[in-house]
């Protein structure tokens, strides 16, 4: 998948469908870089979680209120720093998030959070997760080219939790 369509994006937007969205943006990112799991966050309108509005593996990781909004680095690093995390092994992982349980056991050892950052603000995240090594710098500088998919995608989902208030 060399080009994106964005009128098809476009489509998808008006039409408010998310998960249609949210699938676009899982298989270009799954041919642009790679992973093994994929799921897309964002903060919850109640502002104390993130909600997760897209996962590759809705048994292990299910869509709905995840994670408990609390300072911390790896909050501070993607928050207020507006800048992705890249881990290329565990003990990297591990640096960032020291309750990390482990994925060696299924073979994931790598991770990339990263903002999907509007007007200076996260307004959610993407989090992919693959083999060890499978990410560097690089990969941020190829997700940074797709921040309007990426965009688009999250900012619809507000739209809709929004409207539906």
């Amino acid at each position: 998948m060399e080009r994106l369509e964005y009128p098809l994006v476009l489509q998808y937007a008006m039409q408010g469908d998310v998960d249609a969205l949210c699938d676009l943006t899982a298989r270009r990112l799954k041919s642009l870089v790679g992973f093994e799991l994929l799921t897309i966050l964002a903060p919850d309108i109640s502002g104390t979680h993130l909600r997760r509005i897209y996962s590759t593996d809705t048994a292990g990781y299910p869509l709905g209120l995840a994670d408990e909004i609390r300072k911390s680095p790896w909050f501070d690093q993607l928050f207020d720093n507006r800048a992705p995390i890249i881990a290329a092994n565990t003990d990297e992982i591990a640096a960032w998030l020291p309750d990390f349980d482990g994925f060696a056991g299924i073979g994931l050892g790598s991770l990339v959070n990263y903002p999907v950052v509007v007007a200076d603000q996260t307004i959610g995240l993407l989090n992919l997760m693959d083999r060890p090594g499978s990410y560097d710098n690089e990969t941020a500088h190829i997700l940074e080219a797709e921040l309007p998919l990426f965009a688009v995608t999250i900012a619809d989902f507000h739209r809709l939790k929004s409207a539906n208030r």
